[in-house]
């Protein structure tokens, strides 16, 4: 998950930006193992601090999910459904845990919901 203000948010279009139109060149400056379009935000980050910019972290005590595609929503709500999802990480399964869980997928353009 990541945050971020107005200033951090003009920084990273304007880095996408450049980073895409480097790309262009036909190296990928994010990843040169992948296409641009194939690049993973952790790529994007360490572009970021390989560019001198200063990215800060915050840590998390109870662990977090990766949500990268269909699959792992599938899994996520089978695990959710079936109780398992400490194979993970604990986490108390509560009505407000669900609707978060449901916001973030819907933010990530996941919406079919059918927890």
């Amino acid at each position: 998950m990541t945050k971020f203000q107005k200033k951090g948010c003009d920084i990273i279009k304007k880095f996408y930006k450049t980073t895409k139109n480097l790309a262009k060149k036909g190296k990928n400056p994010l990843n040169e193992n992948i296409p641009f379009e194939k690049s993973y935000m952790t790529d994007f980050l360490q572009g970021m601090i390989n560019y001198n910019y200063e990215i800060k972290a915050v840590p998390i005590k109870n662990g977090w999910l990766e949500l990268d595609s269909m699959h792992d929503y599938h899994i996520y709500n089978n695990k959710f459904k079936d109780g398992t999802i400490s194979d993970f990480f604990q986490l108390m399964i509560s009505s407000f845990n669900r609707m978060i869980f449901h916001l973030l997928l819907i933010q990530v353009g996941i919406s079919d919901l059918s927890l």
